[in-house]
């Protein structure tokens, strides 16, 4: 176990936003943040084949980031 003073490290800002599936294309899949409308557009890496193969236009997902950056979508 590391002894860094907890004055040091940052805390990470973790967010969870729901959103609405719009669409995908061979590399990026785009999906529309319910709270204030704005498009989000995501790497299909990011979220996986198999998962991409169940999204549906129109599908409610969870995108969580961490200092705003999307780590995964669900």
């Amino acid at each position: 176990m590391s002894n860094i003073p907890l004055s040091i490290v940052e805390k990470a800002s973790v967010n969870e936003v729901e959103a609405t599936f719009l669409f995908k294309d061979s590399k990026n899949t785009t999906v529309m943040n319910n709270q204030n409308y704005e498009q989000i557009i995501c790497e299909n890496e990011l979220i996986g084949d198999s998962k991409i193969e169940l999204l549906e236009e129109g599908m409610i997902v969870r995108i969580l980031t961490v200092d705003e950056e999307i780590v995964s979508i669900n």
